[in-house]
């Protein structure tokens, strides 16, 4: 048997070879990247051949390899914003196209971190707003990688924040372009580790605030919740560790104190205006309690809530229960001092406002979290309006205790001083 190989030839001779068939434009990696260029691209299709081309949004790419007749690597160039198409042609000017497969974009930004504070041990949760966000960027908070990040969409990320030291930090993320955005001093590490509080003698020790924006919270027809961990050295008498009252206007204000052993609740407008409420025998000296005084804004007793160490006091005792109009106190609020002679001996540790009245399962929750819960990121955050750290604010000192969330820094007065000592 005998094969006849056949030539078939054009006129003069030459020889006639059968096309390739044209390149093919199936996929790109990454599939987007920079305004200005030069992401590394990989290209998938089918019938690529040595000496390929290769554009992207018209604009020729550069540092082209053709890998493999279904691979070419190359380099972008300057594009302006939007979805782009890839064109590779063979340099038999055959060209296939790959319909709209690679966006340029710009660089994402960051514009706040929310909760905005957080503890430096990490494992807070955080929302990262911004724009420009891609599914599988990055984060970092600080330097250090946030863990189970979700890109839920382009303006909105949400994570878990890493350990790190004390300090305001920026906000870093990365999408899979390579292209980042910084948010910058967008989040505070503090230390709510606490050992610290603040110590009154009983004497002329006090703390007054330094403006009086943390009493429009005590309005008489408005909720709100007051909490404080407290330890009381003398229970002679009457031991104020919170008040608004205002002598000058007839005692108007709130007032919270230990009445010897036992608890005095007062909201006062003008004297025999108001609402009394106590319970005896509660407190012993040496013991930390956490307190929390809670009310639904009804002007009555019946909308008082006390609790003590995260258990609701029962069958209190009603002395006066009159409440009318809405006045709030016009001086500063006073720590471990009443205005009078009820002053404080004992110790004040963390202490919170609230403008809403907190549910039992919320009281529960910042008793059980103890002395240096991180109130900001809790569930009551949202309702947070003055947070008191007594010593362990980063920038606290025997002169000033600053109002981690509002305005309402402490002055200490007398001899009160930050110790060692708490819950």
């Amino acid at each position: 048997m005998r094969t006849i190989l056949r030539t078939i030839l054009f006129a003069g001779g030459t020889p006639y070879v059968p096309p390739f068939p044209a390149p093919t434009v199936a996929s790109v990696s990454p599939t987007a990247g920079a305004l200005a260029g030069g992401t590394a691209i990989t290209i998938t299709g089918a019938n690529f051949v040595s000496g390929a081309t290769v554009t992207v949004g018209g604009v020729s790419c550069t540092s082209v390899v053709v890998v493999s007749a279904t691979s070419i690597t190359c380099v972008t160039g300057v594009h302006a914003a939007g979805a782009t198409d890839i064109v590779v042609t063979n340099p038999d000017t055959q060209s296939g196209t790959g319909s709209g497969l690679y966006t340029y974009q710009a660089a994402p930004t960051v514009t706040s971190v929310a909760p905005s504070t957080g503890a430096t041990a990490g494992g807070i949760a955080v929302t990262v707003t911004g724009t420009g966000f891609l599914t599988g960027a990055t984060v970092t908070i600080g330097g250090v990688s946030c863990t189970s990040v979700t890109v839920t969409n382009s303006t909105t990320i949400t994570c878990t924040t890493g350990a790190h030291a004390l300090g305001t930090v920026n906000c870093v993320v990365t999408n899979t372009d390579n292209q980042s955005g910084t948010g910058t001093n967008v989040f505070t590490y503090q230390d709510y580790t606490d050992t610290e509080s603040v110590n009154f003698d009983g004497t002329d020790d006090y703390g007054s605030g330094t403006d009086t924006a943390v009493n429009s919270y005590f309005a008489y027809n408005a909720a709100w919740t007051h909490m404080a961990w407290v330890k009381f050295d003398s229970l002679t008498g009457e031991r104020t560790w919170f008040s608004t009252r205002d002598s000058a206007t007839g005692y108007r204000g709130v007032l919270f104190e230990a009445l010897n052993d036992g608890i005095l609740i007062q909201m006062l407008n003008a004297g025999a205006n108001g609402i009394d409420v106590r319970k005896a025998s509660q407190f012993s000296t040496g013991t930390w309690y956490h307190i929390a005084i809670v009310y639904t804004g009804s002007s009555a007793a019946s909308g008082v809530t006390i609790y003590k160490n995260g258990t609701a006091l029962t069958s209190l005792s009603v002395n006066q229960d009159n409440l009318t109009g809405t006045t709030i106190s016009t001086v500063a609020a006073y720590w471990g001092n009443d205005r009078q002679t009820s002053r404080l001996d004992g110790l004040i540790g963390d202490n919170a406002v609230f403008n809403k009245a907190l549910n039992a399962t919320e009281i529960t929750e910042a008793y059980n979290g103890g002395n240096g819960y991180d109130l900001s990121t809790s569930s009551m955050s949202a309702n947070l309006v003055g947070w008191w750290l007594m010593g362990d604010g980063s920038s606290d000192s025997n002169t000033t205790i600053f109002d981690q969330i509002g305005s309402t820094d402490i002055t200490l007065n007398g001899g009160a001083n930050i110790t060692a000592d708490a819950p």
